[in-house]
């Protein structure tokens, strides 16, 4: 698997968690957690690709 397809697979298969957990993110305080936990993950996520991609740009 390429570096590509792999970045590609994990980003989209967090943001798909977001998404589904953002339908029922009210429903309960639990759920809400669950929400924002995915949603801080896949944001880190993008913040450490974008550093990464950043930095090699310095090179």
């Amino acid at each position: 698997m390429k570096l590509r397809d792999h970045i590609s697979r994990v980003i989209t298969e967090k943001y798909e968690k977001v998404a589904e957990l953002s339908k029922v993110k009210d429903l309960s305080v639990e759920q809400g957690r669950a929400y924002v936990d995915a949603y801080v993950d896949y944001t880190h996520t993008l913040e450490a690709i974008e550093a990464v991609i950043a930095h090699g740009e310095h090179h």
